[in-house]
């Protein structure tokens, strides 16, 4: 799997709220313009996060940040 051949697609954020019907239009575009082959396995869905998805990842980011060497260095010189 990779950022160019993805085997799940997650629709978050405010876009978690939509209905079936435009999840429904999103896969139809995406399976229009790829090459079958990529989609072959590909999932698309709404994430479990919901509307909390962007905070969480943000959280998620500044923990992954915050245990980085130079961040430790910073904090215990």
């Amino acid at each position: 799997m990779s950022f160019h051949n993805p085997g799940r697609i997650l629709i978050g954020g405010a876009f978690s709220a939509v209905g079936d019907d435009v999840v429904a239009e999103i896969k139809a575009v995406v399976y229009r313009r790829v090459l079958p082959l990529a989609t072959r396995t590909l999932r698309i869905e709404t994430g479990p996060l919901g509307e909390r998805a962007a905070i969480v990842g943000a959280v998620a980011l500044a923990q992954e940040h915050a245990l980085t060497p130079g961040a430790l260095a910073t904090l215990f010189g």
